[in-house]
């Protein structure tokens, strides 16, 4: 099954589709930070060849982010580890 994410206009589409919700997004092929303006949120790590999105998540309210990669790739598996940060 081709994976639409493995394509860097797919990667793009997820990339805008982030923005779109409201999102500060940095991408660089497979990475992606995720921010709100103020504050990053999450790192999205792409494996397109094996179906699996590594969300590590910096705050509590990522479900958002979660459904937007499922938006453009319903078939990946997302993995999320919760991330705390100490200052």
């Amino acid at each position: 099954m081709w994976n639409l994410l493995l394509n860097h206009h797919g990667r793009w589409k997820l990339a805008k589709a982030l923005r779109e919700k409201g999102f500060y997004v940095r991408m660089h092929a497979y990475e992606y930070l995720v921010g709100d303006g103020r504050k990053l949120l999450a790192i999205v790590l792409l494996e397109p060849r094996l179906n699996k999105a590594y969300l590590y998540a910096l705050d509590e309210n990522i479900e958002r982010i979660a459904d937007t990669i499922k938006s453009i790739e319903p078939s990946v598996k997302i993995m999320i580890r919760r991330v705390c940060i100490e200052p």
